[in-house]
């Protein structure tokens, strides 16, 4: 069954059951926001019909899992003056560990290089093809859009210690 609330400019709209419970976290239904389904004869704040929404505060007495965020969108049907309010929960993920690792991993390459150039190989190829799976999962979605920056420079310096490695080994290799 829908429910019908009053939005901030005291226009109603409507959420579906699924909706309410994260419209109460975000704090768009507050205890005194006016609600109304089909079971109701008229407007009544929402902490009088549905009390097990809201702790003795009035706040919400439900919360958000750790690293969530929500989002509330109101769209309108055409020919309607109702809104239709829905929630979207967007995952609010870490730093991508690929980037983490490309970049790591790309710093050691360069300063193994100086030192042991098969070292500086192994690691930038590392750091190289973490670099890439990081870069893919940002721009997919899966990770934050810092980790695109991050990854961006673990390739680079993945890419700088390998041929700096393989320079190395080619010119000591030469003189030998």
């Amino acid at each position: 069954m829908d429910w019908y609330f009053e939005d901030a400019g005291g226009n109603p709209a409507m959420a579906t059951p699924e909706d309410i419970m994260g419209l109460v976290e975000a704090g768009v239904i507050t205890a005194e926001t006016l609600v109304w389904n089909q079971n109701l004869t008229q407007w009544r704040p929402a902490a009088a019909v549905r009390p097990d929404w809201f702790d003795g505060s009035g706040g919400s007495s439900l919360r958000q899992k750790k690293g969530s965020t929500s989002q509330v969108l109101v769209t309108h049907k055409k020919g309607t003056n109702t809104p239709t309010v829905t929630l979207q929960r967007t995952a609010k993920t870490a730093m991508d560990p690929f980037a983490i690792a490309a970049l790591v991993f790309g710093l050691l390459s360069v300063a193994a290089s100086a030192f042991f150039w098969y070292v500086g190989i192994a690691l930038g190829l590392v750091a190289i093809i973490s670099g890439h799976v990081g870069r893919k999962r940002t721009i997919k979605g899966l990770a934050r859009t810092p980790g695109a920056k991050v990854a961006a420079a673990g390739l680079v310096l993945g890419y700088l210690g390998t041929l700096l490695s393989i320079g190395l080994f080619l010119w000591f290799s030469r003189g030998a």
